[in-house]
């Protein structure tokens, strides 16, 4: 039977800082509106060692293309209160860089008895009953070891997301919140950067860092750099 045992040594190479910066940009719109929804689009940069990553006006200009394909404008529709968020994620040897735009999508009605829609509220308000440990924004990985970032929670089961196939190309996608697994978090004593004992059905055992966490199971990394989904 696979079991998993928390171990007493926590490495310092697994801590890491993070920093949020941001900024809005308020609308005056001056006609009767109706709220209809919110957009949001994301960009990710990551630099090894110093190298590699994009700079912070072009993952601004890709977060908000990512915005655009999300939630287009319909007709009498227009973006309104932009808002910046940069969140960068420093480890000793790793630093990671994303970039979240969104902005109010509002429509133009002469009807002045409603000013927020259904949609608009329920993501203003939070999220459907029943999702606690997933947020828009969260970078996770697929039950196909993708990764990827939170788009939208679409209902108590199932989130949208986008994630970069082998090819390097970005791709969306409904699925369960059930084979997805948060980076950066934790679901009780189970937390990402920690290590772990693993031992499989053989009885033969290793020490393996937990990668992501999910509501059922987790993914760890093996000595190898392989990774594998393990059920708690």
């Amino acid at each position: 039977m696979k079991k998993l045992s928390i171990l007493p040594a926590i490495l310092i190479l697994s801590s890491c800082v993070v920093t949020h910066t941001g900024n809005i940009s308020s609308s005056s719109i001056g006609k009767n509106v109706v709220y209809e929804d919110i957009a949001l689009g994301v960009s990710q940069s990551n630099k090894l060692l110093g190298l590699g990553g994009a700079s912070q006006d072009a993952m601004v200009l890709e977060a908000k293309r990512e915005l655009i394909k999300n939630r287009s404008l319909k007709s009498n529709e227009e973006y309104v209160n932009f808002t910046v968020d940069f969140k960068k994620t420093v480890w000793p040897l790793f630093v990671q860089d994303k970039v979240t735009v969104t902005a109010d999508v509002i429509r133009f009605t002469i009807d002045t008895t409603k000013i927020y829609s259904d949609t608009y509220m329920n993501k203003v308000v939070g999220k459907p009953i029943g999702v606690t440990f997933f947020n828009i924004g969260d970078s996770v990985y697929d039950n196909h070891y993708s990764l990827g970032i939170i788009t939208n929670i679409l209902n108590p089961h199932k989130v949208r997301m986008f994630y970069k196939t082998k090819n390097d190309k970005l791709r969306s996608k409904t699925i369960s919140i059930y084979d997805i697994y948060a980076i950066n978090k934790a679901n009780g004593d189970k937390k990402s950067g920690e290590f772990y004992g693993y031992t499989d059905n053989k009885g033969r055992s290793e020490a393996m860092k937990i990668v992501a966490v999910g509501l059922k199971s987790v993914i760890l990394r093996d000595r190898t750099n392989n990774m594998r989904i393990v059920k708690y």
